[in-house]
């Protein structure tokens, strides 16, 4: 495994063939939020024509908005049992992810998920170093255009294989396709490494297998789809097309802008002055001489269309892919933001949180299962724990604070769920309330005695 793990993550995109059934399309969607776009003007660069092709990437904003949408400031973990100790298996938990970088970690996991429809993470034991100078397991999120999902024929629910192909160049500079499965072998687990320098028409294997009691790789589906492992990503094939569009529309937009900026002269019938070199000067800050009779006729040719129109056509469409994205366009809320209240904000946003749940419920399920395998690698008695996911709609703080009130009031709600519910710790909360009001007392002390010192 190690010649895996040392070269797959920087190498293999870089060089690599695709050889999975879904590389191309999750390249093609990878490039689009890339904004690696392709032109929808054509240009005759021959005779140097000018090029006004522009591309506003939606595509890239849509999943970048998305995952910080879904993780905010950052998850976390509430293990069962006390809150208030921690288990050796939380204590263990908290190093372990944080010698992974873990929220750095699950903010490429999305990305590759937003991407492909499916995202992976594969464990390594004793991949990485802590702070505490002790190994623990490594967590890689792998990129999906490698990998290919096998189920039970009669029972597509069943994951039997998991295999992991790109290509890499040897030490000749001649191409070699690694390959590694994960395989389902009774009630475990076995990974083999083999590697083709035949164009994988056969492969030899390069490391003994071996075997695991638990699933070295965890996947999920970014958003679901029945009948398949695979799930949808977060811009689809009909997205793109309006995606294309849009810079069909933005791009003749410029083009007219640009070509009217500076309108074309035009004289009937008479002649006009010309330099030196016998070029006729009609920079904007120059002025042209004409000579002729009466019937000559000077004018300026004018744009033709409604460019206004054409700027409602842009917005129109770019709200179309936003309403088809599920994503709120907050460009179309500036005009209303400071009458809008927090039962508002949320009716114009329950599309799109929607979409952020469901993809939460996705992924949380295999963050458990990832931290649950963590624990048995390390010979620990699993527990079980929730994802605690921030809060990411916007809310008028003010109104929130007397809904607070008042249901505090009513008996509703206690203090510690208030000040949860306003972001705030309770038990900082509590002991710095606790040191002003010891302090108060202090000061009132010291004034009282003052004054029957006379001071």
């Amino acid at each position: 495994m190690s010649i895996f793990d040392s070269i797959y993550d920087n190498i293999a995109y870089r060089i690599a063939n695709i050889l999975t059934s879904r590389g191309e399309s999750v390249l093609k969607a990878r490039s689009y939020r890339e904004g690696k776009q392709p032109a929808q003007l054509k240009v005759n660069t021959a005779k140097g024509q000018f090029d006004d092709n522009l591309v506003v990437n939606f595509t890239g904003l849509v999943e970048d908005r998305t995952i910080s949408q879904m993780f905010g400031t950052g998850i976390k973990l509430d293990f069962e049992g006390d809150d208030k100790i921690k288990s050796p298996q939380e204590e263990y938990i908290e190093k372990l992810l944080k010698a992974n970088s873990w929220q750095k970690l699950l903010h490429n996991a999305k990305q590759y998920a937003g991407d492909a429809g499916t995202g992976f993470f594969k464990l390594k034991e004793n991949g990485v170093v802590g702070e505490d100078g002790l190994e623990y397991t490594r967590i890689i999120p792998v990129d999906p255009a490698f990998v290919t999902i096998e189920t039970d024929k009669e029972d597509v629910d069943i994951v039997t294989k998991y295999v992991i192909k790109y290509v890499v160049m040897d030490e000749n500079d001649k191409s070699v396709i690694k390959k590694q499965e994960i395989a389902r072998t009774g009630t475990g687990w076995t990974v083999t490494m083999s590697e083709s320098k035949n164009d994988g028409k056969s492969y030899v294997i390069i490391e003994d297998p071996e075997s695991f009691s638990y699933c070295p790789m965890i996947h999920w589906q970014n958003l679901p789809y029945p009948g398949t492992q695979e799930g949808e990503p977060d811009i689809k094939a009909t997205d793109r097309q309006l995606q294309n569009r849009l810079n069909f529309v933005i791009s003749n937009a410029s083009k007219i802008i640009r070509r009217y900026a500076h309108p074309k002269s035009y004289l009937i019938g008479g002649s006009i002055s010309k330099n030196t070199e016998g070029v006729i000067d009609d920079s904007p800050d120059a002025m042209i001489m004409i000579s002729g009779d009466d019937k000559t006729k000077f004018g300026q040719i004018e744009p033709l269309g409604d460019l206004d129109a054409v700027m409602d056509f842009i917005k129109f469409l770019k709200q179309c892919y936003f309403d088809i994205t599920r994503t709120v366009d907050i460009d179309s809320l500036e005009d209303k933001l400071g009458d809008l209240t927090n039962f508002a904000l949320r009716v114009i946003y329950q599309d799109n949180e929607s979409k952020i749940n469901t993809m939460r419920l996705m992924m949380g399920e295999a963050i458990v299962q990832l931290v649950m395998r963590c624990q048995m690698i390390a010979g620990m008695q699993p527990l079980s724990c929730e994802v605690v996911w921030p809060e990411f709609i916007p809310v008028n703080p003010t109104e929130q604070t007397q809904t607070l009130v008042e249901q505090k009031a009513a008996g509703f709600v206690d203090n510690e769920t208030a000040i949860l519910e306003l972001g705030r710790d309770p038990q900082a909360v509590k002991e710095r309330l606790e040191a002003e009001k010891a302090n108060s007392q202090a000061l009132g002390g010291d004034m009282i005695r003052q004054f029957l010192a006379g001071k």
